[in-house]
């Protein structure tokens, strides 16, 4: 079983990355009430089970932690083939258990991979020109070291379903 310090690493590695992007490119497109990959997930998050435990806790924590639970579990796609995170407040663009959420939700904003970088159009127009000045994290890389430490990842929804019984 992975140790909570594992986590902890993974997290502050790409905390690290994303100041560093912050403070070499001004202001950032990602900040709270920006909320534009939450609301266009291609599925929903993959998560590794060392980083599920406080994400649950965070939700279970919520007032209304039976609605979100529910969200999670029989969450589908809209028409365009996306789905809206369950765990945004879709009123204030924030997300709802941001201290635990996912590093795949860390790193969206501020990674690349070898298909491409994993932003929105946002950052591609606030980075604009200077791409090649932007060094951004490798996806790639962390996912690889991610599943290494902390183990495979998994749809939030089996590892939601696999706990709960709704």
């Amino acid at each position: 079983m992975a140790s909570p310090r594992s986590l902890t690493v993974l997290r502050d590695e790409v905390h690290a990355r994303v100041a560093a992007m912050q403070r070499s490119h001004g202001t950032w497109p990602c900040a709270a009430g920006c909320d534009a990959c939450c609301r266009r997930l291609g599925a929903l998050p993959q998560v590794t089970v060392p980083e599920f435990e406080p994400l649950r806790t965070a939700i279970e924590a919520l007032p209304d932690a039976d609605r979100v639970i529910n969200a999670i579990i029989k969450a589908q796609p809209n028409e365009a083939g996306h789905y809206t995170c369950p765990m945004l407040d879709e009123g204030n663009g924030q997300c709802r258990v941001y201290q635990a959420r996912p590093l795949a939700c860390r790193t969206y904003g501020f990674y690349g991979g070898r298909d491409g970088d994993y932003w929105c159009e946002q950052v591609t127009a606030h980075v604009g020109t200077r791409r090649d000045t932007l060094i951004a994290g490798s996806q790639l890389g962390l996912d690889q070291r991610r599943d290494a430490t902390l183990g495979p990842s998994f749809d939030l929804r089996v590892l939601m379903t696999r706990t709960d019984s709704r």
